[in-house]
């Protein structure tokens, strides 16, 4: 939040007090106009009323020209605005009552016997001053109720700015990842996770299009069209955890074997293996790619290079008491 946000948001709160003085301070002074012994309680009733009213009103022409300036209904070092008659009369009725509550408070303040009442002229001035602070606060109501379409945003429009475009990638100009992306619509290779050294001892898991996967198993090279992915999980414990990995992808488009990897959040302490970042995602001839197109200058790695470490199985716990 900026330091133009809090006098906006509070704007609307503020004015809620010199209304409530305006619709209390009236009776009040109604009520300090009898002579007589016990009238000065109301004396201090008039004019506590009247500081209170006349502080927040402070308050809120302060916030409701902030606001205004932060919304664009008024220029930047304007004060005054003149081309929506709502937002006019609010505003001349606010300032109208500033001087009109400095005026009603000199006058509740100025020396009085202690039997008399406060006399006509606070009755009649504070009545005026009221009467602005309710017609501010009618007005203001208006404008909550019907914003005012800012002035300065229409002459001046901002034009939007384009988006950026997304940076070539090496080798393939609008590579598609979506089949790296969802493996599940391919064909798994893996009953369950198996752990690979080669790639960062993380819990692996192959897929395969049904041409890709039957050259897969029988250990042939893959085929033209044939694409293989590789999903990764974080190792845990020495299990499977919750962190994704990258995701491999291997293709053979015109006889030319294709790599991808993708890691959409890459956890901090991983991080270096990515250069830094926090996301990757290599395709064509990106420099990270290089260890992948060295093992798998041939397509698959041979069958006895495939890890067959698999998810250990958990020691069954002995129950009751051992016969003997």
């Amino acid at each position: 939040m900026t330091w133009l946000d809090w006098p906006i948001f509070r704007h609307p709160v503020l004015v809620h007090m010199p209304v409530a003085v305006a619709l209390l301070l009236p009776w009040a002074l109604m009520a300090s106009q009898r002579p007589g012994r016990g009238i000065k309680p109301w004396w201090v009733t008039c004019r506590y009323l009247g500081w209170m009213g006349f502080l927040f009103s402070l308050a809120a022409a302060a916030s409701g020209v902030v606001a205004a300036w932060s919304q664009g209904l008024l220029a930047p070092g304007a004060w005054l605005g003149l081309d929506h008659p709502v937002l006019r009369i609010h505003q001349a009725a606010a300032l109208a009552s500033l001087p009109l509550g400095v005026f009603t408070l000199r006058l509740m303040f100025r020396r009085r016997e202690e039997h008399l009442g406060l006399g006509f002229l606070p009755l009649f001035t504070g009545l005026l001053w009221c009467a602005a602070l309710l017609t501010a606060g009618w007005y203001g109501a208006r404008l909550h109720r019907n914003p005012v379409a800012p002035p300065i945003a229409q002459e001046a429009p901002v034009a939007p700015v384009p988006a950026p475009a997304a940076p070539a990638t090496p080798g393939l100009a609008a590579p598609d990842l979506a089949w790296v992306l969802d493996p599940t619509a391919l064909e798994p290779l893996d009953a369950e996770p198996r752990r690979s050294g080669p790639h960062g001892n993380r819990w692996v898991r192959v897929w395969a299009t049904p041409e890709a996967a039957a050259a897969y198993r029988a250990g042939a090279p893959l085929p033209e069209g044939g694409r293989v992915v590789m999903s990764t999980l974080e190792d845990r414990w020495g299990r499977p955890g919750f962190e994704l990995g990258p995701s491999y992808g291997l293709e053979r488009q015109n006889g030319e074997l294709r790599f991808t990897l993708h890691w959409s959040r890459v956890p901090e302490a991983k991080r270096a293996e990515v250069g830094g970042a926090d996301r990757a995602v290599w395709t064509g001839d990106a420099p990270g790619l290089a260890a992948c197109r060295t093992c798998h200058a041939g397509g698959f790695a041979p069958a006895r290079d495939r890890s067959a470490w698999g998810i250990p199985k958990p020691k069954p716990k002995l129950t009751g008491t051992p016969a003997g």
